[in-house]
């Protein structure tokens, strides 16, 4: 190959006659540099006045102006001519620039980096591999950076696999993520976040509808937090925006349990169990707080009242109590007095202002109810104060007490002569009024009346009035000590009769008594007046005197504060004595 410079002088190109191959040509006159080729073809470099240069041009328009017939007007290669640097092609108005590792290629709307790019449309891209990055109308459009995506009037995939797009648009940022999907089919995307052009910020939720972070996963796992490596707690840190101290705190650790701290405190925990504690860190009812276990169970405790319930505005539930879902008794307020109810479906209580009100349901009602059952009894009734007891006209015209439902007793109150009736009901009598207190006050026993046969009557000024039946040997009071009769009181059709027990089967050791002159003699017979009215008894006992004498004739209560009296029948059998020694010694005298 020649090394020579030729010197032309005048213009115009040489001839190829003028050069060989490789051998360069300058024109002096008008700056032009010639070469010619392995073919005999002159080829003007051209370096003009101005400074540009032309490869394959006498009229460059720029500092280096290449042309070429053909589709590789630029070519750059080693010196082993065997790997090529850059290669320049036309592609049909489309430049693609060819290197030893791959392709760089442009065309009207993409450039593609070691691939050929897809036909993009809207959106001006740059295609390396999978990935690009697109710009397009701002408003519309924006610019996007995807991976296995792109554009030519929809979305679709470069190749089978997964597609995702970060997307800037009206100062909004979304990150869009799509499921596998074939080679140039249709992308349907899922907005996965959201920045939007406020500063909120949504993941898996772009309607924000308050605060500044919204996350939302239908699946259910809305926020991970990874622990730290040391000890693999993780949290999350609230702080005051004006100084940036700190407020809250929620952390997790993974030994299990979640705390809730405010101002450096914990203010609540859901222990590894899943129970959660308010106002205390230990699962227990003596500590001041609250517990709710995983297994249903509630625990509020404090030194004062440890729970409040305030229902406003209407009447209705403030608790309600279910078994298996289904409601079976509630707590209840109503506007009236401020009462509290408490009821289930069938029977309640309302705590009104002067009493407890019966309830059916969550109405308070009438005569519906019972207290306790025939099989289900209650013990004892203590009372204070009366008992009203009424029942409706169609049920019994009187208002009672019932003792039993067999065999019944009752007491019932005569709202026509307003008398108390004691009543029994057996075989022999259904109905038998037994007892009766009359509105007078009289308290009548066995008879509705005063004097009634086989009765007996107290009347209120104090008159007691035992009748019994006509006939002789009527026993109309008897006296029993300790389980022995020791009097009675007898009447017959015209007389009374005032026995004192003396039955020879009750007695023992029968011999005639000793003379009772010396007791008649030592007996003192007084005269006195009575303290209570005044008034003056001429011939009578002292009890305490006569007690010394005739004890058995003396009642001596065991309390000293008592008063004490004298039984004067007592004395009646001293005195036959005396009189059975007196006829003896008249008789003895007489003779």
């Amino acid at each position: 190959m020649a090394t020579t410079i030729v010197t032309k002088s005048g213009s115009g190109a040489p001839a190829a006659s003028d050069l060989v191959a490789g051998e360069l040509a300058v024109d002096l006159t008008n700056g032009r540099l010639y070469t010619e080729d392995s073919g005999g073809t002159v080829l003007e470099l051209g370096l003009n006045p101005s400074g540009n240069v032309g490869i394959g041009t006498s009229s460059p328009s720029t500092s280096l102006d290449v042309v070429r017939a053909g589709t590789q007007p630029l070519r750059l290669q080693s010196t082993s001519g065997t790997e090529v640097a850059i290669n320049m092609v036309n592609t049909g108005g489309n430049v693609q620039l060819e290197a030893h590792s791959g392709n760089f290629n442009i065309d009207a709307d993409a450039v593609g980096i070691g691939v050929t790019p897809k036909a993009w449309s809207v959106y001006n891209a740059i295609q390396i591999g999978e990935g690009a990055l697109a710009g397009g109308e701002a408003t519309a459009y924006g610019t996007s950076l995807s991976s296995n995506a792109y554009f030519d009037g929809s979305w679709k995939y470069l190749t089978t696999d997964e597609a995702s797009e970060y997307k800037m648009s009206n100062g909004v940022h979304a990150f869009r993520i799509a499921a596998s999907g074939s080679a140039d089919s249709a992308i349907s995307w899922t907005t996965a976040m959201t920045i939007d052009n406020s500063g909120n910020v949504g993941i898996g939720d772009n309607t924000f509808a308050a605060g500044k972070l919204r996350v939302y996963d239908s699946s259910g796992n809305h926020v991970w937090l990874k622990g730290r490596a040391s000890d693999g707690t993780s949290s999350v840190s609230f702080r005051n925006n004006a100084d940036n101290t700190y407020n809250g705190r929620i952390q997790v650790a993974d030994t299990g349990g979640m705390l809730f701290q405010v101002a450096g405190s914990t203010r609540a925990t859901i222990d590894a169990s899943g129970n959660l504690l308010v106002g205390k860190t230990a699962n227990n009812i003596t500590d001041t707080g609250a517990v709710i276990r995983s297994t249903g169970e509630t625990f509020l405790t404090r030194s004062g009242n440890p729970l409040s319930l305030n229902r406003l505005s209407s009447d209705g539930n403030v608790l309600e109590i279910r078994k298996d879902s289904a409601v079976v008794g509630a707590i209840a307020c109503r506007s009236s007095g401020g009462n509290l109810q408490i009821h289930t479906d069938e029977s309640g209580i309302d705590f009104a202002g002067s009493g407890y009100l019966p309830m059916r349901g969550s109405t308070i009602t009438d005569n519906n109810l019972d207290i306790g059952s025939s099989t289900f009894r209650y013990k004892d009734l203590y009372l204070s104060n009366a008992a009203k007891i009424g029942a409706n006209a169609s049920e019994y015209a009187n208002n009672y007490i019932r003792f039993k439902s067999t065999g019944a007793a009752y007491i019932d109150h005569n709202t026509v002569g307003q008398s108390i009736n004691f009543r029994l009901s057996n075989a022999s009598s259904l109905d038998k009024t037994v007892m009766t207190l009359t509105s007078a006050g009289n308290l009548l026993v066995g008879g509705t009346s005063v004097g009634a046969s086989d009765s007996c009557s107290i009347e209120s000024y104090g008159d007691i009035t035992i009748s019994r039946s006509s006939g002789v040997g009527r026993t109309n009071m008897t006296f029993i000590n300790g389980g022995t009769t020791v009097g009675s009181i007898y009447t017959s059709t015209s007389a009374t009769t005032y026995a004192t027990s003396s039955d020879q089967r009750l007695k023992s050791s029968i011999a005639d008594a000793d003379d009772a002159g010396s007791k008649i003699d030592a007996i003192q017979v007084r005269k006195f007046d009575w303290k209570s009215d005044g008034s003056h008894q001429d011939y009578g006992m002292v009890a305490q005197e006569l007690l010394e004498v005739a004890p058995e004739a003396v009642s001596a209560p065991e309390d000293p504060e008592e008063m004490m009296g004298v039984d004067y029948s007592k004395l009646v059998p001293m005195m036959l004595k005396e009189i059975q020694s007196l006829r003896a010694r008249i008789a003895a005298l007489e003779s």
